[in-house]
């Protein structure tokens, strides 16, 4: 609906240049950006973002708006699959899939889902030679490889700080990423954004498959500022709640009676338990029905 392209290249968001993927989603998704600018073609062309795009992305079956397209260069072939069988190889880059010249990892997921169970010819580098070679695609469109991760093709820099130049660099991240998530609390007010909460299922899946410990602290540190943010809520029964008692103490010069406490705390933890559980159900909503 925005009128992106496969191929596009994102030079800017509302005028901001963007070096890195995920602050153009942000700017779009969450800031409600009105322009994007693309280079199409050797072109730069304007895209005009709709208001109601975050809302149709949160509604939609398949989460996200861009994804970074890259070769499908194998890492490692699963033993007695299709690939293994058809002898490919770590290195290997997949071009081709059926007589179609195909040269991302997208476009050769999307084509082997059209040829599940059956056996097709498939084209690819190894050496620099060209080969090809027929492959049988598992029930579920699979090759059975694990392709190289994207970060791979990158070009990434690496940043540095001594230990005193991580403290305000740590506290500027702590910043932006509060800030960030402020801006992404009120999507929880609308229908699409309720129903893409999630519980613990989706806090599991923000980790790697594989142990790295700098992805464990991030997380961690993420983890702690939302829950940092979320206890400040004026809900009773968290710190917010008791803030907001005694601002009413301050201003009345009355405090709340014991029993209004009482009934109120009540409510804040019903509150609270029944917002875990709605978010905890649509993680098995979305693990068995979708």
């Amino acid at each position: 609906d925005a009128g992106f392209q496969d191929g596009d290249h994102i030079i800017s968001v509302d005028g901001v240049k963007i070096t890195q993927i995920g602050d153009a989603i942000e700017k779009i998704l969450v800031n409600k950006a009105n322009t994007v600018t693309v280079e199409r073609n050797g072109q730069q062309t304007d895209l005009e973002i709709p208001d109601d795009l975050t809302q149709k992305v949160l509604a939609a079956t398949k989460p996200g708006i861009i994804e970074m397209r890259f070769p499908f260069v194998v890492n490692e072939v699963v033993k007695g699959s299709g690939a293994d069988n058809a002898n490919l190889q770590s290195g290997d880059s997949i071009i081709g899939i059926n007589g179609k010249p195909l040269a991302f990892f997208q476009d050769i997921s999307q084509e082997l889902a059209l040829l599940k169970g059956e056996t097709t010819p498939i084209s690819f580098v190894r050496n620099d030679e060209t080969m090809e070679t027929n492959l049988e695609v598992s029930e579920d469109g699979k090759m059975g490889v694990y392709p190289k991760s994207p970060l791979s093709f990158l070009q990434t820099k690496k940043e540095t700080y001594t230990l005193l130049g991580s403290i305000p660099a740590g506290i500027k991240m702590g910043v932006e990423t509060l800030g960030s998530y402020v801006k992404q609390f009120k999507l929880v007010f609308t229908k699409e954004g309720a129903k893409s909460l999630g519980g613990f299922g989706a806090i599991g899946q923000l980790f790697p498959p594989k142990w790295n410990w700098q992805t464990f602290w991030i997380m961690t540190a993420f983890l702690s500022v939302i829950l940092a943010f979320m206890n400040f809520l004026p809900i009773p029964g968290l710190d917010g709640g008791y803030v907001l008692f005694l601002f009413y103490e301050m201003i009345t010069g009355r405090k709340p009676s014991e029993k209004f406490l009482e009934y109120a705390v009540t409510f804040g933890m019903l509150l609270l338990i029944g917002l875990v559980l709605f978010a905890n159900g649509n993680d098995i909503f979305k693990a068995f029905f979708k």
